[in-house]
């Protein structure tokens, strides 16, 4: 699964890279909002992980607009603000179309169980999603030579 990570605190950014590439994700990383949908357009991603507030396009912002243009790729919205303002953001987050959403401080474990799943519902909608097979070709009726 191909991840994008938006987050400008590059610790962060470090951390999780690690994390995600030891168990098998294909992971991209951006220190904006704005540099991470110039990347996401490049290539969409199955997964987007982004910080809310950044310099620049907001999360909440990335969120918004991935939900209107790319609605199946899945979300984990990520914030380190006040116990007030980090509850009501997360909240607003959820509301714009992040699929989960954590705060800071986190462990990578609770970030490799959020994308986990959301790996088993892209597989799983992907197989759902599959054409059925096509049918044989009806066979032609054969037209008998009148002699």
């Amino acid at each position: 699964m191909r991840v994008l990570l938006i987050e400008d605190d590059k610790s962060i950014c470090l951390f999780l890279r690690v994390a995600l590439e030891h168990h098998g994700y294909d992971v991209a990383e951006a220190h904006d909002g704005w540099t991470g949908m110039q990347i996401f357009h490049q290539k969409p991603f199955d997964i987007v992980i982004t910080d809310i507030f950044m310099p620049g396009k907001a999360g909440l912002d990335v969120i918004d607009e991935l939900r209107e243009e790319f609605p199946a790729t899945k979300t984990l919205a990520i914030s380190g603000g006040g116990v007030f303002e980090m509850e009501y953001t997360l909240e607003l987050a959820k509301a714009l179309g992040a699929d989960r959403y954590l705060s800071k401080p986190f462990t990578p474990e609770q970030v490799l169980e959020i994308l986990e799943e959301f790996t088993a519902e892209i597989r799983a909608r992907n197989i759902t999603a599959k054409p059925s097979p096509a049918r044989p070709e009806e066979p032609v009726a054969k037209e008998s030579a009148a002699e």
